[in-house]
């Protein structure tokens, strides 16, 4: 090992988790110049004062802040409840009794009599409301305009101090997993930022019972910023963002309406990635990304009358660049061949997945391939997601059955490419916790 050159101990390092590059960066100079690359290129900042303070650590550390190449920005926050029934319900432990524990105290004291049961539910009860106290007070301090200007304050410095800081996540979601949710959302669970949460908040959700409490969309809040106050530190320092994910800002009084002020921070951007972001928004990056490779958007419309965000992208603007695309979304199959074939010069993958509550049209997908066939060189990948094997209604009996009227051969068919069924490379910026949602594999 000692032998080896510095670019295969790198290669051997990207390989490591954080916690065996703590150990290996030990062993010698060399290794630990090695390791340093891969130890903290991504950073996570919460409302929360303990996360303020490992920022900044990180951030005025000589060595680790050269480093760092991403910043994940959660502006999630507990909501206040200042009932105590209602946060037990999801928050409190359960009754050892009630969960069938037949080892537990309780459970003993009936059979032994050597501790008092009634005694050990006064003491349950006590520990949750001090959970519920701490709970509280944390939410109180999240609210409070102070908190907020913490955070920002945060983001400077980090764009102050880290040059190779070019990859922004800015993530709205309180990340519960719903049922109908496909797995590679499912995935998520296990990212980076969940971990995060689980560490910060381990003293307010210490309780096995909390694990279905922590996710739950009724207990978390979202701090009200502008995106523009996010953005602008970025602005400040005169960097070039690479890639730039936004998810759920439908909960930010900044994403509707919004305009973008005149700045050049997307003059470099190659990847972006929204979910549930306004029209306004999208369209306002993307007119100012000239070198956009790469494009994922999730949008729901849940009906006709709901202003669709990737409408107004599909019917106007065209990329020059644009080399992968990912859509879920449930727009009409005409406007969706139209945008893919201004991009036909460049486009070499492309996912579609339908988001519809209702089965698409079979008519309408049979002319989306029609167009599309023959008509795009250099297309390598295509993913094709509810439109295969969609439901239709039998008019007879009145049930669902499966009806398949579209493939990625109905596009590609006589085309002279291989078509490419393994993951994409992720590049620098492009974390697959994240990637998995537009691009799921």
């Amino acid at each position: 090992m000692d032998t080896l050159p510095p670019e295969l101990k790198q290669r051997v390092c990207s390989y490591l988790t954080p916690r065996d590059l703590k150990s290996f960066r030990l062993t010698s100079t060399d290794y630990a110049a090695a390791a340093s690359r891969y130890l903290l290129p991504r950073i996570f900042l919460l409302n929360h004062p303990d996360s303020f303070q490992e920022v900044r650590d990180i951030v005025n550390h000589p060595e680790l802040s050269q480093q760092v190449t991403t910043l994940v920005i959660d502006v999630c926050r507990l909501k206040q409840c200042p009932r105590y029934d209602h946060w037990a319900l999801v928050f409190a432990a359960p009754s050892p009794a009630s969960t069938g524990n037949q080892g537990s105290v309780e459970a003993r004291a009936i059979t032994t009599g050597d501790i008092d049961a009634r005694s050990e539910r006064i003491l349950r009860r006590e520990k949750n409301l001090e959970q519920w106290k701490s709970y509280q007070i944390q939410a109180r301090a999240q609210a409070k305009r102070s908190t907020e200007k913490l955070m920002l304050e945060c983001i400077a410095l980090a764009f102050q101090k880290c040059p190779k800081l070019r990859s922004l996540i800015i993530d709205f979601e309180p990340e519960i997993i719903e049922q109908w949710a496909p797995l590679a959302e499912k995935n998520r669970i296990a990212c980076g930022l969940i971990e995060k949460r689980n560490h910060f908040y381990r003293d307010i959700f210490s309780s096995p019972a909390t694990r279905t409490g922590f996710s739950h969309r009724l207990y978390w809040d979202y701090i009200r910023f502008d995106l523009w106050d996010i953005l602008k530190p970025v602005h400040d320092v005169d960097r070039a963002l690479e890639s730039l994910a936004v998810l759920d800002s439908m909960y930010s009084s900044g994403s509707q309406g919004w305009t973008l002020p005149t700045t050049s921070i997307f003059r470099n951007l190659k990847h972006l990635r929204e979910s549930l972001c306004s029209p306004d928004f999208l369209i306002s990056i993307v007119a100012c990304a000239p070198k956009l490779e790469s494009l994922g958007v999730v949008d729901y419309q849940y009906d006709r009358f709901t202003a669709s965000p990737l409408q107004s992208l599909l019917e106007k603007t065209s990329l020059k660049s644009l080399r992968a695309c990912s859509l879920r979304c449930n727009s009409d199959g005409d406007a969706i061949a139209r945008f893919v074939l201004r991009q036909s010069g460049t486009l070499q993958s492309f996912t579609l997945r339908h988001m519809g509550m209702l089965s698409p049209s079979s008519t309408m997908w049979t002319s989306f391939a029609a167009r599309l066939k023959g008509q795009l060189p250099h297309l390598k990948r295509l993913k094709l997601i509810n439109l295969t094997k969609p439901l239709a209604f039998d008019p007879t009996t009145g049930f669902p059955h499966p009806v398949e009227f579209l493939t990625p051969d109905d596009i590609l068919q006589d085309h002279g490419h291989e078509l490419q069924t393994g993951p994409m490379e992720l590049e620098n910026g492009l974390w697959e916790d994240y990637e998995l949602r537009f691009f799921p594999q």
